[in-house]
């Protein structure tokens, strides 16, 4: 009785190869988008900060606009 030595078919070690890049390049890519997704929450906080000043400031300036008009506008007298 021989022993014949184990032989790995070249399309069985191809594919192997093939999905361990596959596997290796999603989890990259996920990575990836997470920390795309971790800036885009950063960046909507800090833009609802922003709308929030805009509208303290609309608001002050629509006040501001009543002041002028009622000290400009000679019907108001």
């Amino acid at each position: 009785m021989t022993i014949s030595p184990m032989t790995v078919s070249p399309y069985l070690l191809s594919a192997i190869i093939f999905l361990i890049g596959q596997t290796t390049t999603a989890v990259w890519w996920a990575n990836s988008i997470s920390s795309d997704v971790d800036t885009l929450k950063r960046d909507s906080h800090d833009m609802s900060i922003i709308i929030d000043n805009l509208d303290v400031l609309s608001y002050r300036l629509e006040e501001l606009e009543k002041m002028l008009q009622q000290v400009l506008d000679p019907e108001a007298r």
